[in-house]
């Protein structure tokens, strides 16, 4: 029988539903993948998951054939790659049937040479990008340099493939029974299966890597790519119907209303945006062009999105209850008696980044990893429930120096990282130095090299003092540290100096003399002793030179880190406990040890460093003091901690509140909501949203009012 006659509608109706069956099957996998990462999960929720996964990558596919159908019409003159499939497949058969004779040998003297030359070239251009990045500046001239040497490594390696060629040829020809092991078709097979070979060892090498820059995203797009063609080059022998070819090519009109309804729970969508590889961008992309969510949400008060502050203001006239409205803070501040000194104070604040709180022994760390801090923490105030306000470095060191929540700063260029915050906005160093204070920073991290950190104003020094260094970083902060401290110290003006440490950031590098395991988490708390040992020089000098000035020590970190709880990332993408819980200790002069467990904000640094120094906290900053409790005050049990992320992959504008033991999550984009028992749930797994419970009314009511006082930056509002 025949193959039936190739038609332009016939072509692209099989190619349409081969797109289609190819997503279903990546669907299929995200989907199973999804289920194990979100553990716990119910069963109608995994349901819901794999209906509105499979809905999503059929709006990617029924979108992708017609775009992929039309290029290759273009350039071949019909919609499929089915006829490209047919010459390759008489192609290796001719290959295969020629692989032990003289027609085959310039082929395969052509492919070997190929195969020696790509992969030294390959090496050779990530050898000098890398030198060039490492040992030059400016990209103007890392780009020109690379391109030069680039074209003379191709130029060079074309000429030896050349003349490799020529020797396989005559070798070949001295030698012809050779051919039976050399040729085409064996080379092919050898190279194939080392390529694949390579690949896979890499990709588990570097798993933790690719877990972090989209690699399951990447991997099932590809294979998604790789299976499409062969799907459609499969059912070449069929003739669809047209009610099938129909549904073929409008499949994405169908697949929209089924991934919208089948998305709008709120377990379900917090899967699919947390734990599903791929459809989380099908989904943001759905519902930033698409309307996905203003055509399915329900109800007259749906969650807000990204609302003009009209519309803000419609939605809270219509929307919230003034019965639920409750104080963010203490109203009246207790009165307490200021402590005495022969001068005035000098501050310490040392941040570490990317601390998980409890991972600390003085906050619950089954391991010793902080041996030196825990000794330190006995002689301070502990807050063990200090949370930053984002769980990125960027937002949060920026807002910390302002005194806010990172949206709450008058910024520009939010297009650009990091974004530039306004001269009207007083940062904490640019107020000491006015005071007449000095202020040096010393800092580890290449991230601190761009002069867009704002941050740096009123700092004499804003020095990153480890260079492109990548582990073992904790020593160069030491010693340029303990320096700036002894000279600081031994001047008469008061000072500020900021020492940041970066050791515990990701990857994790193992250090043998601990060695606790090849798990990230234990590579990370290996990071962690490693940074404490190192550090305990500064708390060794701190407690020296305090005998002689008065000088307040803060400790913390920029924000927390997770290992898979909500998905890939170690932080910087949500608003969970795992990644904004951080560890806060304040010590110093007539500040007694204690421990608060009341929740407080990692910027209540800012005015209660102002307030040591009996320094006028300026106007419309957010934060709270925290001096009335060093004191002996009762802790705030009324204050709210709030928060804000829009730096996630997609973007995604989320916010939060915590008040007491509950988290309240508010995601703007997704349009989410999420209510967590911090004390019981500490890794946010059971959503309490819907259960009636009074705090769900009053921190969704709080968050909602807050959204007023936060502004997403042009640029950053897409």
């Amino acid at each position: 029988m025949s193959p039936p006659t190739p038609t332009f509608w016939r072509d692209l109706t099989l190619w349409s539903i081969g797109a289609l069956l190819a997503g279903a099957l990546g669907a299929t996998l995200e989907t199973a993948l999804t289920l194990l990462s979100a553990s716990g999960s119910s069963l109608s929720a995994a349901l819901l998951t794999l209906i509105a996964t499979t809905a999503l990558w059929t709006i990617g596919a029924g979108l992708w054939a017609p775009l992929s159908a039309a290029t290759l019409w273009a350039s071949t003159g019909r919609p499929t790659a089915t006829g490209l499939l047919n010459l390759a497949s008489r192609w290796t058969r001719r290959v295969w049937r020629e692989r032990a004779t003289a027609a085959d040998h310039r082929r395969a003297a052509t492919l070997m040479s190929t195969v020696v030359a790509l992969p030294l070239f390959a090496a050779c251009s990530i050898g000098i990008t890398t030198y060039l990045i490492e040992h030059r500046n400016g990209a103007m001239l890392i780009a020109a340099t690379s391109l030069v040497a680039q074209l003379l490594i191709a130029g060079s390696l074309g000429i030896g493939a050349a003349m490799l060629r020529r020797l396989l040829l005559a070798a070949l020809k001295r030698r012809p029974a050779a051919s039976r092991f050399f040729n085409t078709a064996y080379i092919s097979i050898a190279t194939l299966t080392a390529g694949l070979s390579v690949a896979l060892a890499a990709s588990w090498r570097l798993r933790h890597t690719l877990m972090a820059i989209e690699g399951p995203t990447i991997a099932l797009i590809g294979l998604s790519l790789l299976l499409h063609p062969v799907m459609a080059f499969s059912l070449r022998q069929r003739s669809p119907g047209r009610l099938i070819g129909a549904l073929a090519l409008t499949a994405p009109l169908i697949a929209l209303p089924i991934a919208g309804v089948s998305s709008q729970l709120p377990e379900t969508r917090r899967m699919l945006v947390f734990h599903a590889e791929t459809s989380r961008f099908v989904l943001d992309l759905s519902q930033r062009y698409l309307m996905l969510d203003r055509l399915f949400l329900n109800g007259d008060c749906p969650v807000p999105g990204l609302l003009t502050r009209e519309e803000l203001h419609a939605h809270i006239d219509t929307c919230l209850d003034p019965d639920f409205d409750r104080p963010t803070s203490r109203e009246v501040l207790p009165e307490v008696e200021r402590p005495q000194l022969k001068q005035r104070p000098s501050f310490v604040l040392i941040t570490w980044d990317s601390v998980r709180a409890e991972r600390l022994g003085f906050l619950g760390g089954e391991r010793p990893t902080s041996p030196n801090l825990d000794a330190f923490a006995a002689e301070s105030a502990v807050f063990s429930r200090a949370f930053s306000q984002d769980s990125g470095t960027g937002p949060s060191l920026w807002s910390l120096f302002s005194g806010k929540t990172p949206f709450q700063v008058d910024l520009s260029e939010g297009h650009r990282f990091p974004p530039l915050i306004d001269a009207s906005e007083p940062l904490l160093a640019e107020v000491l130095v006015g005071e007449g204070y000095n202020a040096e920073a010393i800092l580890c991290a290449t991230v601190f090299d761009s002069p867009r950190w704002t941050i740096r104003r009123g700092f004499e020094r804003f020095d990153n003092v480890c260079g492109e260094r990548t582990h073992r970083l904790a020593p160069n902060v030491t010693r340029e540290g303990q320096k700036a401290l002894r000279r600081l110290a031994s001047q008469d003006e008061p000072f500020l100096i900021w020492l940041h440490y970066y050791d515990p950031h990701a990857p994790y590098f193992d250090h043998p003399d601990v060695a606790w395991g090849e798990e990230p988490v234990d590579r990370y708390d290996e990071e962690l002793r490693y940074t404490d040992a190192q550090m305990a020089p500064i708390l060794d000098l701190i407690q020296d030179l305090g005998k002689k000035r008065p000088i307040y020590t803060f400790f913390g970190a920029d924000h927390g880190e997770a290992f898979g709880e909500h998905g890939p990332d170690p932080h910087a993408r949500n608003l969970y406990r795992a990644v904004t819980h951080v560890p806060l200790l304040m010590h110093g002069p007539h500040i007694e040890p204690a421990r608060y467990e009341e929740p407080v904000a990692l910027n209540d640094i800012y005015p209660t460093m102002l307030d040591l120094a009996e320094i006028p906290i300026p106007e419309a900053r957010t934060m709270v003091s925290q001096l009335p409790t060093l004191l002996g005050a009762p802790p705030d049990h009324q204050r709210m901690v709030f928060q804000e992320n829009s730096y996630s992959r997609p973007r995604r504008h989320t916010r939060a509140v915590i008040r007491g033991d509950y988290q309240f999550i508010m995601d703007l984009t997704a349009r989410t909501e999420e209510l967590y028992h911090l004390k019981d749930d500490p890794m946010a797994r059971q959503n309490l949203l819907g259960l009636g419970l009074i705090e769900e009314h009053i921190l969704r009511q709080a968050l909602t009012r807050f959204l007023l006082t936060s502004t997403i930056p042009e640029g950053l509002d897409d």
